[in-house]
């Protein structure tokens, strides 16, 4: 796929053809995927990859100090594990997938659904994410309890 033959969907429904998910949304409802689950996601990715790298750093100087910091410290690193790999499925796949075509009007989603890599990476990227946001989630039960007692 030649990055030259891949456009963005046209926001007018008028000027799309063929048959895909993408030709069931409205032009208001293809910019709000354009915005919500690529602009937005993105800068949300980043700002949470960004403020969790240095709350690590941070929290890495007190480790011994307290049962809190080191709850902390993994809180943040199993955040920064969870944003880095859901974010390039819900930027790429989900957002950008339904709305960029190439040159014969195929979806990217379509596309990357029969690369063989993809079949093979999104499903432990997909393990690894949950389990990284099910760890998030137990911490934050844990530092609940931790600050209860």
């Amino acid at each position: 796929m030649n990055s030259s033959n891949i456009s963005l969907l046209a926001l007018n429904d008028s000027e799309v053809n063929g048959s895909c998910l993408a030709d069931h949304f409205n032009a208001f409802e293809k910019r709000f995927i354009l915005l919500t689950d690529v602009i937005l996601s993105s800068l949300i990715f980043v700002m949470g990859l960004v403020l969790n790298s240095l709350s690590v750093l941070v929290l890495k100087r007190d480790i011994g100090k307290s049962s809190m910091s080191v709850l902390l410290l993994a809180l943040s690193t199993f955040d920064t594990v969870f944003i880095g790999l859901s974010a390039p499925y819900i930027v790429v796949y989900m957002g950008l997938g339904v709305l960029v075509r190439d040159s014969a009007g195929v979806q990217l989603q379509t596309l990357l659904n029969a690369s063989p890599a993809i079949q093979v990476a999104l499903p432990a990227v997909w393990y690894l994410g949950s389990a990284a946001r099910t760890a998030r989630n137990w911490i934050i039960l844990i530092v609940a309890l931790d600050r209860y007692t």
